[in-house]
């Protein structure tokens, strides 16, 4: 066990954001976390990582854990270059190696006989077993490794300062990651990851040694990582085993057996007291009446089940539909300034069709989008709108807001026309209060003016809706409930979005930019990714291989024997080998532990039999090779 919370309640300025919380996160534990956005969750790390008291229960940790927290968008900020600061996480590795460098030259002047000798001798053992105990001699490849996976392969000399805030964070994560601490809690760590980047971290946290805590709204990410969920509602945690898809199906099973076993337990109690009510007065029952009043007092009573009924609704609709082809893109080449983002590219959007456009960070895709927004109003050659479509758009920055308005004004800006009684209950349904109307744009969180942003365009009554990251702020409920409002719709969809799961529920047609170009896919997420594997294996099946012609050699009898004996060794040597390495794999265990490591005179011992082993093992794979290329 790492951490242990025992009966945790935490108030906030005297308002309670949970109670009553009993949770432990066990080794090689890989949990999700999730919840609305304000129910607690950060506030909930912060106690488990003791830097919040709580004001009843207990938080245990296990003695010296190294945990490791990514907070939700907190860049990496250094004047060191990328490669140098990603170094400063084996500092201790780097010392130890640069003493056993000096000591080597000390020993190497010393009489063998002498106690400085093997004062010597004994610190360099000691230092060489904490390097090989920390893999010493793989740091620059496991920082390679990192940096690459997470999209700095060509940047290592850059200075972290001169970076934007997205890579920043991202750098952060390769920090943490480097650092390998026993628990790894991250919170979003998928903001600002494209789908290479965040397929290779998926990749690498499933190999994860440590235990992990991921507070995340990517529904894929904690399908792919997680086998177990903490849920925060109403100022409680629940725990599922399983991914986020399996946790949907135990709630909602849960939820239906707590709601019967309630009204079960409901009628029973009804029916009690309405034979006590019924028998009370009448002597012959009267005693018997008391008894089930006293039974339905002395009852555990079964808690209602609490159900959420605060749910965001955005009921897109529209008066007349479009033409057939609502949208055409045709040789169409789009610039960032002076780079080049798509070149000569068509497309053909159909009425109905929902349309994700998908492709690496900075490669074009809200650019495309903000063409075919103004589209509508201008003429372009290689952009064409139909006769017939009201294009409702979603910006992600929301720069189509004035911050100065208040949420009511924002909205009436653009639509005059409408009473405040429709556009209360529009805003209603999205969940933002009274409160929220009469707040300026600018002091709404970001969850508040996507819901603000979604407000709008189901206002706006579009047949073609436009949708830059739709998804970003939004918490899961809300989520959920978009998806479901865009599956619902009838008319034309086209979006961007990083969010695996909403894509895979809504799209019907897939567009990847890749080298400046549209590659188009039928179907969901699903048929996209089997088609991409489906075409990395056809391109490995059809490679051709080069197969050497074989000539047949005769040998005498003597030349056919040491053959044969060439083969045997060359087997009997790979045996050997990987015996050793076992050994030496065992040997290096041993090392590590405290029961060595603090006894000087062992650990030389073991060092100097690792470093028999290793030459052994160099000996016999030089050997294994020379006869590998006599047998070719």
């Amino acid at each position: 066990m790492l951490i242990q919370i025992t009966d945790g309640t935490f108030f906030y300025n005297e308002k309670k954001v949970f109670e009553n919380v009993s949770l432990q996160i066990n080794d090689n534990d890989k949990i999700g976390f999730v919840g609305r956005n304000g129910e607690g969750k950060t506030t909930l790390i912060h106690t488990l990582i003791k830097d919040y008291a709580l004001r009843e229960g207990e938080v245990y940790h296990k003695s010296n854990l190294r945990i490791g927290y990514l907070k939700q968008n907190s860049g990496l900020n250094s004047d060191k270059t990328v490669y140098d600061e990603m170094a400063t996480v084996f500092t201790e590795v780097f010392e130890a190696e640069k003493s056993m460098r000096q000591l080597e030259t000390e020993i190497s002047s010393l009489d063998h006989n002498s106690t400085e000798y093997h004062q010597k001798l004994n610190r360099y053992n000691a230092k060489n077993a904490f390097f090989e105990a920390n893999d010493g001699y793989n740091i620059e490849v496991k920082i390679k490794t990192v940096l690459n996976g997470m999209g700095f392969m060509d940047r290592y000399t850059q200075v972290i300062n001169t970076m934007s805030g997205g890579e920043k964070t991202r750098l952060a994560i390769c920090r943490l990651l480097l650092s390998q601490p026993e628990l790894l809690i991250m919170d979003e760590p998928t903001n600002h990851l494209d789908f290479t980047t965040l397929q290779w971290l998926e990749g690498y946290l499933a190999s994860y040694k440590g235990a992990l805590l991921l507070v995340s709204h990517d529904r894929y990410f904690l399908d792919k990582l997680v086998n177990k969920i903490w849920e925060i509602e109403n100022f409680s945690v629940s725990e599922f085993t399983g991914n986020y898809s399996k946790f949907k199906q135990l709630k909602e099973a849960a939820l239906i057996r707590n709601q019967q076993e309630f009204e079960r337990q409901q009628n029973k109690i009804a029916s009690m007291l309405d034979y006590a009510q019924r028998n009370i007065a009448r002597a012959s029952t009267s005693n018997s009446a008391k008894s089930r009043l006293k039974q339905v007092a002395n009852m555990e009573k079964i808690d209602k089940p609490y159900v959420e009924r605060r749910v965001p609704r955005f009921d897109f609709t529209f008066e007349t539909p479009s033409l057939k082809t609502p949208v055409t893109v045709k040789n169409l080449t789009l610039k960032g300034g002076e780079r080049l983002l798509l070149d000569d590219v068509s497309l053909e959007i159909g009425r109905g069709e929902k349309v994700a456009l998908i492709g690496p960070n900075g490669a074009g895709k809200s650019t495309f989008i903000k063409k075919v927004v103004k589209a509508v109003n201008d003429d372009y050659a290689s952009v064409r709108i139909c006769q017939g479509v009201v294009m409702a758009y979603y910006d992600q920055e929301n720069l189509n807001l004035n911050p100065d308005d208040t949420v009511l004004q924002a909205v009436w800006e653009k639509h005059y026309r409408l009473t405040q009684t429709y556009v209360r209950k529009i805003l209603a349904q999205a969940l933002l209060s009274q409160e929220d109307i009469d707040k300026k744009v600018k002091q709404l969180s970001g969850g508040e003016r996507a819901k603000l942003g979604l407000a709008m365009m189901v206002i706006e009554k579009g047949n073609t809706l436009i949708m830059d990251e739709p998804t970003n702020h939004l918490d899961l409920i809300s989520r959920e409930s978009l998806e479901e409002s865009l599956a619902d719709f009838n008319g034309t969809v086209l979006f961007v979005s990083h969010d695996r799961y909403f894509i895979n529920k809504i799209a019907t047609k897939i567009v990847e930019i890749e080298n400046n170009k549209f590659n188009v896919y039928n179907g969901n997420f699903d048929d996209y990714t089997a088609e991409k594997l489906s075409k990395v294996n056809e391109v490995k099946t059809e490679t051709p291989v080069l197969i050497k012609k074989q000539t047949t050699v005769y040998l005498n009898p003597k030349e056919r024997k040491a053959l044969t004996n060439a083969k045997l060794k060359h087997k009997e040597l790979e045996k050997e080998i990987a015996e050793l390495e076992i050994r030496q794999s065992k040997l290096e265990e041993e090392i590590s532990t405290n029961e060595v490591a603090s006894d000087y005179k062992l650990l030389a011992e073991k060092c100097s039999e690792l470093a028999e082993l290793k030459k052994q093992v160099d000996s016999k794979i030089v050997e294994w090779e020379n006869l590998a290329e006599l047998l070719i």
